[in-house]
């Protein structure tokens, strides 16, 4: 039994000793893992500022050139609807029909009784035409030729009112198809066929969006900065060029600025300004948040900074800088592009390294090395 314990405490010594092993062979490991490794990059050394024309990018939204409510203006049911939500259609196109039949009814109605009219007064006229004669003739008396002229004078009268109820009801017989009064995209039915309706009861809203408008907002800082108001045409910004950039996208097409406020917004110190587009290829619909592009400005003294070298977060844009052998990410203010360089107006000074690539294996503070260094 003794050389049984004997044997059963030797196991546990041995059994100790390599759980200590193993946990220095892991925590040997775990510090290695934490070594950080060196990573090699490119960099790009910040020039000193040059005189650039640069785009400037403002945030904007698409607003509709025209809007038209479209509503019944007769009562009736609501027969048929012509077209889908959401469906483009062209001034002119059908949208919709009421029953007709009654304002059919009246204007056939009214049709025969302008004929009848019209027959009384032919009659009326031929009278006329002969008693005026008898008169002249001493065949009739004064009363009877008196008598055949208002007859005619009532027959007149009696057409005018009649091609006049004729015409009403046309008028009315014609608002049973209801026909689209601008181009443009519709939106939702906000009747459905079945349904009685009314005078001004609306049923659907048509926007047109060719062209359409685009409008944003220009800082007061940006308008001393970049000489908006100073210029020596004081309609300086409606000469300006202005694109649309979607996304990543620029589209092709070039607007104008078509008018800009008269001062700025009271509480927020802006210039509301907007555009037109022709939209053309109808790429852009209406309440759409668009980046708005001012071509060409001057600026005298710009940093330029690749664009593949800035990262975008929630927070602002940020670089890596190299300080001391690590990649360091700071916060900069992107004011505008210039071809493939963003101008930044904060955040770096001349001659800073800033990492030109392998940003998606670099976080701040990790250690780098300058394999080489890119100069505009």
């Amino acid at each position: 039994m003794k050389e049984k314990a004997k044997r059963i405490k030797l196991l546990l010594v041995l059994l100790f000793l390599i759980l200590i092993a193993g946990c220095k062979k892991k925590e040997s490991f775990s510090l290695f893992s934490k070594e950080k490794k060196i990573i090699s990059v490119k960099v790009y050394k910040v020039p000193f500022p040059k005189k650039v024309f640069v785009d400037l990018e403002y945030p904007g939204i698409t607003r509709s050139y025209k809007e038209v409510l479209v509503c019944a203006r007769i009562t009736g049911t609501l027969e048929e609807a012509y077209f889908k939500e959401g469906d483009y259609v062209h001034k002119g196109d059908l949208l919709f029909e009421i029953e007709k039949d009654i304002y059919l009814a009246k204007y056939e109605s009214a049709k025969a009784g302008y004929l009848q009219a019209k027959a009384q007064l032919e009659k009326a006229k031929k009278t006329w035409k002969r008693i005026k004669k008898s008169f002249s003739a001493h065949l009739v008396s004064e009363e009877t030729r008196d008598s055949a002229l208002a007859q005619l004078k009532l027959a007149e009268a009696s057409l005018i009112l009649a091609e006049a109820r004729l015409k009403e009801a046309e008028i009315f017989l014609n608002y049973t198809t209801i026909k689209a009064p601008i181009s443009g995209i519709t939106g939702q039915i906000m009747i459905d066929p079945g349904n009685i309706v009314a005078p001004g009861k609306p049923l659907v809203k048509i926007e047109q969006i060719s062209p359409i408008y685009v409008e944003f907002s220009i800082p007061d800082n940006d308008l001393t900065k970049y000489n908006f108001l100073s210029q020596k045409s004081p309609n300086f910004l409606k000469f300006l060029k202005v694109k649309i950039k979607l996304g990543k996208k620029i589209l092709k097409e070039t607007g104008k600025i078509v008018f800009f406020a008269s001062e700025l917004g009271k509480g927020v110190p802006v210039l509301k300004v907007k555009a037109l587009f022709q939209n053309s290829k109808k790429e852009l619909l209406p309440n759409t948040f668009v980046r708005v592009l001012l071509k060409n400005i001057l600026v005298k003294k710009a940093i330029l900074v690749p664009q593949s070298c800035v990262r975008y977060s929630p927070e602002g844009d940020t670089v890596y800088v190299v300080e001391n052998g690590k990649a360091v990410e700071r916060y900069i203010k992107v004011e505008g592009t210039y071809k493939n360089y963003y101008l930044v107006s904060k955040g770096l000074k001349p001659g800073e390294l800033v990492v030109a690539n392998n940003l998606l294996k670099i976080t701040s503070g990790s250690p780098v090395k300058v394999e080489k260094v890119i100069k505009r």
